[in-house]
């Protein structure tokens, strides 16, 4: 876990986790806290092709990334987002059709914080992939997924005919332009945001995930490593990758 430079209030921590039925690793992460940036993929496509794609996410952000002055506005980062993600969208589309990968693709969530303003901050995503925020002992879901049952506002899946699960209607590699949604945030002193790819969520509760976040966040690695764990006990279906990012109280 780092200290920022510019956002010196902040502390993170990250761990990704195979799970227990999966044969590979298909998410990703990157943590770039000088440019207040964090963010998870979660690849699809299977045979390789899902850690290809999600890879190349975290490829394209990072470099359009340390092209940018780190002290750069909000919608500076807002921007470099979206054309990296259409770059990789791009790039991904080219590989599957060399490998002959049908459905090769990832998820991608992103949490952008302002290094002009620490209160603000924005999300953007395209997929299942999720920003959870804590505060006040509250656990908020920061923004909708895109899948048919989020879309028509069920917050149980089961409730979509079963073809329809398991779905998602955005993500990088479909298009050659990717959807990316845009959600502005406000931050306060004592928050606590989780990003997750839903290996993790999907195998807790949002009252066993607050109880765990409840713990100590003094050590947000240890944190991180028990909520990981948790979610194996819990089955681990799917590859788990969680990044806890904590605002200090005295921001």
């Amino acid at each position: 876990m780092n200290k920022p430079q510019v956002f010196n209030s902040i502390r993170y921590a990250s761990r990704s986790d195979i799970g227990l039925r999966r044969q590979k690793n298909e998410d990703s992460m990157l943590c770039l806290p000088d440019y207040g940036l964090f963010l998870v993929a979660d690849g699809m496509g299977g045979a390789g092709g899902g850690d290809i794609a999600s890879g190349a996410v975290i490829k394209h952000v990072e470099q359009a990334f340390r092209a940018i002055d780190f002290k750069s506005g909000l919608q500076a980062k807002v921007d470099a987002i979206r054309s990296s993600c259409n770059e990789s969208s791009r790039w991904i589309r080219d590989k599957a059709e060399q490998l002959k990968m049908r459905g090769m693709g990832t998820t991608v969530v992103g949490l952008l914080l302002d290094a002009m303003d620490a209160r603000r901050g924005a999300i953007l995503h395209a997929g299942d992939s999720r920003v959870y925020l804590k505060r006040n002992n509250i656990l908020v879901k920061l923004m909708v997924d895109h899948s048919p049952a989020a879309e028509a506002g069920l917050d149980d899946e089961s409730l979509v005919p079963f073809f329809l699960q398991g779905i998602i209607t955005r993500a990088v590699g479909v298009r050659d332009d990717v959807a990316l949604e845009c959600t502005y945030i406000e931050i306060e002193p004592g928050d606590l945001l989780l990003i997750c790819s839903d290996g993790f969520y999907n195998m807790l509760s949002d009252v066993e995930m607050l109880a765990l976040l409840h713990g100590s966040e003094d050590h947000l690695g240890d944190l991180a490593r028990r909520a990981v764990d948790a979610a194996n006990r819990a089955g681990g279906l799917d590859n788990i990758s969680i990044i806890l990012v904590k605002v200090d109280s005295e921001a």
